[in-house]
């Protein structure tokens, strides 16, 4: 019994390590690890789902409650510049 449980502890470590970042989710498995720079942003359905940060849209806004949503998106204090699909430092975003 303590092996199992040794086992299960190091699957669970090995699993949250290798998806420091998070991941894109679609329906319910990971499917891709976000780039570095980038952290996963779940929603939830019963809570405010916040914009993704923007070269256009730097403040993130309230979007109400979306069902199932994943993403990453970029490490404050970057923004995703959309043109090059990027994060960069906002004084870097195109004009």
């Amino acid at each position: 019994m303590k092996v199992f449980i040794l086992l299960l502890i190091f699957a669970l470590v090995a699993v949250a390590v290798s998806h420091e970042r998070g991941c894109l989710y679609s329906f319910g498995q990971c499917r891709y690890e976000c780039p570095e720079g980038t952290r996963a942003y779940l929603s939830a359905c019963r809570s405010p789902t916040w914009s993704e940060r923007t070269c256009k849209e730097p403040e993130k806004r309230d979007m109400g409650p979306i069902c199932d949503l994943s993403r990453c998106d970029c490490d404050e204090p970057t923004v995703k510049d959309e043109s090059s699909g990027k994060c960069v430092k906002l004084e870097d975003c195109p004009k």
